[in-house]
Order: C-alpha cells, then sequence, then structure tokens
C-alpha cells in the first residue's frame, strides 16, 4: 500500500502549480470559480430539464395544475443535481490542491469528480439515479475503450460493434420475451414495437396472405427508422435549424435515413425469419429461439454500424441482467452501488474532459462546453501537458492571461523559459 502511494504522490507525477495558474485561469479566488461553474450549469440544466420534463408531461396529457408543480419540482431538482455536481468537482479539486501542495495527477481530476458525483447523486431522485448510472456509464466506457486504442493497449475489431450488438440485443429480447420485469423497460418496449412478435405471427400463419400482409407489416419498422433519424438529425440542433432552414427538407434526402430504415427493416425480417426456421426444424417454441433470433438480427447492424448504440445496448443487457438477478433474489439491490458507478464513470468523464479530450467523443465534448459556458476551455492545458496525455488535444496552446501577483514563483518561471524556448 505504501509503494502505491509513494508511486501516486511522487514528483513525478505532480505539478508545482497553484490552482488559479492551471484549473481556473479566469479568477484566482477558488471558492468563486467553483460557485460560478456550478451556476453556469444549473441555468443550462433548467434549460434542457425544462425540455425534457415539460415535453414528456405533454406526451403524458397531463396538463392540471398539480402536475404542472410536480414538473417545476422535478425540473429544479435535477438541474440542483447537476449544479452541485459541477460545483463540488472544481470546490474538491482546488481543496485537494490545497491540502497535498501540489496537482498530483492521480488526484486532481478522478478524485474530486468521484467525491462530487457520489455526493451529488443523492440530490437526484431515486428512480432516476439509475438511467443516470446508465448513461454516463456509456460514455465512459467509450472513452477507456478509445483512450486503450490510442496508447496500443488494445486494437481496434473491424465490425467488432456489430457483434456487440448482436450478443447484447439478443439477451435484450431474450429477457423481453421471457422475463415479465424486462418488459416494462423503454428499450425493450421499442424492440418489441419494432419486431411486432403478434402481428407479424399472425401474417406468417395466414398462408394465403401471407406475403402481402408480411410486406406491410415491414413498412413500420421502415417508416419509424427512417423519421426518427430525420427528426435525430434534424431538430436536435434548434440554432443549426433557425440558421439553415432548408436543412429541414436537405436532411429528408441524407443517406443515413435510408441506412437506418433499413436496418430496422432488415433486423425485423431476420428476426421473424430466423424464429419461423427454428419452429418449424424443431416443430415446437423454445425459449432459446429468441436469443438466437435476436442474435442473428443484430447482425443486420453491418448496414448501419454504431459504437454508442452497440455500448448502450450492452450496458442496458447488463442493467436488466442485474434486475433479473435482484427479482430472482441471487443478488441484492443497493442504491449505493448505483450511486457507485454514477461516480466512478463521471470521474473518468471529467479525467478525460481535462487529461485526454482525444479520447472523448466531440459531441459530448461540445454538450460539456455548453453545460459550463466553456470554462473547460479557460483550464491551463499547456502546464497539464506535461503529463504526457495531450490534455491540449484539440484546444488552443496559448497561455491564459493571469495576474502576476496571484501566481507563484514555479510559474513565472516556467513563462519565462517558455519566451526565451
Amino acid at each position: 500500500m505504501s509503494h502505491v502511494l509513494s508511486k501516486v504522490l511522487s514528483n513525478e507525477f505532480s505539478l508545482p502549480y497553484n490552482c488559479y495558474e492551471v484549473s481556473h485561469t479566469w479568477t484566482p479566488n477558488c471558492s468563486n470559480a467553483a460557485f460560478e461553474v456550478g451556476f453556469d450549469v444549473f441555468k443550462e440544466s433548467l434549460k434542457m430539464y425544462s425540455t425534457l420534463y415539460l415535453a414528456s408531461q405533454l406526451i403524458a396529457n397531463k396538463c392540471d395544475q398539480n402536475s404542472f408543480y410536480k414538473t417545476a419540482l422535478k425540473i429544479l431538482r435535477s438541474s440542483v443535481f447537476l449544479g452541485t455536481n459541477a460545483f463540488t468537482a472544481f470546490y474538491f479539486m482546488c481543496l485537494n490542491r490545497r491540502l497535498s501542495g501540489k496537482f498530483y495527477f492521480f488526484l486532481c481530476s478522478h478524485l474530486p469528480a468521484f467525491l462530487s458525483s457520489f455526493l451529488a447523486i443523492c440530490i437526484e431522485a431515486k428512480h432516476r439515479r439509475q438511467t443516470l448510472a446508465l448513461y454516463v456509464l456509456n460514455i465512459a466506457s467509450e472513452t477507456v475503450y478509445r483512450s486503450l486504442i490510442d496508447k496500443g493497449y488494445l486494437k481496434s475489431i473491424p465490425n467488432g460493434e456489430v457483434f456487440l450488438f448482436a450478443v447484447s440485443v439478443s439477451i435484450i429480447l431474450y429477457l423481453s420475451e421471457n422475463k415479465s420485469n424486462a418488459r416494462k423497460d423503454f428499450i425493450s418496449k421499442a424492440l418489441m414495437f419494432i419486431i411486432d412478435e403478434q402481428s407479424t405471427k399472425k401474417c406468417i400463419e395466414t398462408t394465403d396472405t401471407s406475403l402481402h400482409s408480411y410486406l406491410k407489416q415491414l413498412l413500420k419498422p421502415f417508416f419509424v427508422g427512417f423519421f426518427a433519424k430525420y427528426a435525430l438529425s434534424t431538430f436536435t440542433s434548434p440554432q443549426k435549424l433557425l440558421n439553415k432552414p432548408s436543412l429541414a427538407i436537405l436532411n429528408l434526402f441524407s443517406k443515413e435515413n435510408l441506412k437506418f430504415a433499413l436496418f430496422l427493416t432488415s433486423f425485423k425480417c431476420v428476426y421473424h425469419t430466423t424464429k419461423f426456421l427454428l419452429q418449424k426444424l424443431n416443430k415446437t417454441t423454445s425459449k432459446w429461439h429468441s436469443l438466437l433470433s435476436g442474435f442473428t438480427a443484430g447482425l443486420t447492424m453491418f448496414i448501419h454500424p454504431h459504437s454508442s448504440m452497440s455500448l448502450y445496448m450492452l450496458w442496458k443487457g447488463i442493467e436488466l441482467l442485474y434486475l433479473e438477478a435482484v427479482s430472482s433474489h441471487i443478488i441484492k439491490h443497493s442504491n449505493l452501488t448505483i450511486s457507485f458507478l454514477y461516480a466512478i464513470a463521471t470521474s473518468q468523464l471529467f479525467y478525460c474532459a481535462i487529461h485526454e479530450p482525444k479520447s472523448m467523443k466531440r459531441s459530448y465534448m461540445k454538450f460539456l462546453d455548453k453545460l459550463t459556458h466553456e470554462k473547460l476551455h479557460l483550464v491551463n492545458r499547456n502546464l497539464l501537458e506535461a503529463f504526457g496525455t495531450s490534455s491540449s488535444f484539440g484546444f488552443k496552446s496559448d497561455f491564459p492571461k493571469l495576474d502576476m501577483q496571484h501566481t507563484s514563483r514555479q510559474y513565472k518561471e516556467t513563462i519565462f523559459l517558455w519566451l526565451i524556448s
């Protein structure tokens, strides 16, 4: 243990600068910096959650005064949760620097983010914690994978996301068809809606009109896939749409819409064809048929490969297996486990945002920039480059303009050496 601590706290993995010089270059006051970041995130969260929760309320056709009151409380609670997460992350980073006297590589990002996330998730409603944990686990696992590939520890597997999706979706479909608890999940409902088991079964059993009826059944996933992809590519960026209204027409002719539509159509077709053949060969219906049918259907992702979707389905499959194990009394459910997973995943995202931005998807980095009002751009990444993690990747390499009265001797020496080199 002492050997590990000596490595973690060794000088070669530390920077002698203060918080103002590294983490919050816009103000020398640690408390003000943490408050500003937290308040920025809180304001952006209010906008984000207002849209999300109000849309959900209106879709559920709940327009009474009590429903609006409950929605307002949900918006406020979730916004306070994210704002607190951001505030405490920066606060703990500064506190850690003050206690240790230096910026230690292993302590300046993972530790403060873990502590802040573990505390902040306690503010959020219990029924949302599992969803949040799954969401950040999905993104964090992708950053870990990209980091390992970049460092040469792993090799990229051709079409690996397709096989991952096939395995994941087979597990989800098996649980959805054979376990009642899994059917309540949104993703399970979406998959069951796409394959439309009952309607398709009737078409297959009605031999005189089976082909005509079955082709009609395939139109549903095609149109759902086409317009779902169109909506995601068009209406998730309202600013772009306002600046260029013609995108609403241009996006209709995107090849991605057609690919996704063909993927969902092929998924349904292969699933039912495989299941039908298995039933004919075995002359009976077995539970494992949905497992094999789901796997073969999942291979249709070759048409539209998507690594993020594959990882999300993987974690969704793990989540459903976990819930099934809990309901079968194999393991006990614990809110602390969910909070711990959320904290671990969020600490990895915070680490990547500070130290390895190239391991993070650009879309998520833009999301963080929007939340923090681009405060992450103000981190002095030139100093962090000493750790050798490409902290400046995608960012400007200029030194920030600091008030020299609040800078350390070590920082002034670094600036001098940089100027004469």
